[in-house]
């Protein structure tokens, strides 16, 4: 059963190894990285393991945003973890996109494999720059 729960200025440690241990790229992320990024961040997911103890399984940062053409909507910046990990932060998301009736959830990426991801969520890629892709879920 996941644990969903806010940041604290404790996950700062949490997230670095998290990212460094399922990462697939050399990244020299620091923990003031983590702490910048942390603080736009609005929810962790914990799931709970057969020992009963809680660990960092993924994680995803996001925000509010508001835009003249399309109105209040939901920016994810990042999202780290397992498939179900992923699934399980993204559908919290859009419940909450839902719950604040708010029109879209946006995501920008530049990894291949959280593309594929988004794309088997029913997200729409919206691009028009070649580096980064952006994603779009319209949410009635």
């Amino acid at each position: 059963m996941p644990i969903y729960r806010a940041k604290t200025l404790d996950d700062v440690d949490h997230v670095l190894q998290f990212l460094n241990k399922n990462l697939k790229i050399n990244s020299k992320l620091t923990s003031d990285d983590i702490y910048c990024n942390l603080q736009q961040s609005k929810i962790f997911l914990d799931l709970l393991k057969d020992n009963g103890e809680a660990s960092l399984e993924g994680f995803i940062l996001w925000y509010y945003h508001y835009s003249t053409w399309t109105g209040r909507s939901i920016v994810v910046r990042h999202l780290y973890g397992s498939n179900s990990a992923k699934s399980i932060l993204i559908d919290h998301v859009i419940q909450q996109v839902k719950k604040d009736e708010l029109s879209r959830l946006d995501f920008f990426t530049n990894d291949d494999e959280t593309k594929e991801f988004l794309l088997s969520k029913d997200f729409k890629n919206i691009s028009v720059e070649e580096e980064w892709d952006v994603f779009s879920l319209k949410v009635n």
